[in-house]
Formats: C-alpha cells, structure tokens, sequence
C-alpha cells in the first residue's frame, strides 16, 4: 500500500490521503478496495475514502488495508 507518510494538522483540519495496492513486484493492482482506520480515534479520524479529521491533540497513526495487507 502506497500512502503519504506524514501530514500535520490543526484542530480540526483535513487532509485526503489516498493509497494504490501494489504486488510484490510493484504492479499496481487495480479494482482493490481501500479499508481506512486510525490508531487513536480521539485524535483523528478517517473516512471510508481517506478523509482525514483532527480531532485532539497529539500524534496518531492512519492506515490504510487491502486484502488484509496494511499500510507501514
């Protein structure tokens, strides 16, 4: 899964993530639906298409899974 890697955000404030599945060979790999979630949601919270609201205060991990294969 291919995704930003670090964004800072105010109270408040959204950024839209967006991921790509790739194979081990770095294909991309077309049609794979998107799963969003966040480690924290009392500091941020994700969409089901990667809209991404800050919510508290502090640093929060979000990632994205496809197939069972999440984001680093």
């Amino acid at each position: 899964i291919d995704m930003p890697l670090q964004s800072t955000l105010n109270l408040l404030e959204e950024v839209q993530l967006f991921a790509t599945a790739r194979n081990i060979n770095n294909e991309v790999l077309p049609n794979k639906t998107i799963e969003w979630f966040t480690e924290n949601e009392a500091i941020a919270t994700v969409s089901a298409m990667g809209l991404v609201q800050a919510v508290g205060h502090g640093t929060v991990e979000v990632h994205a899974k496809s197939d069972g294969v999440k984001s680093n």
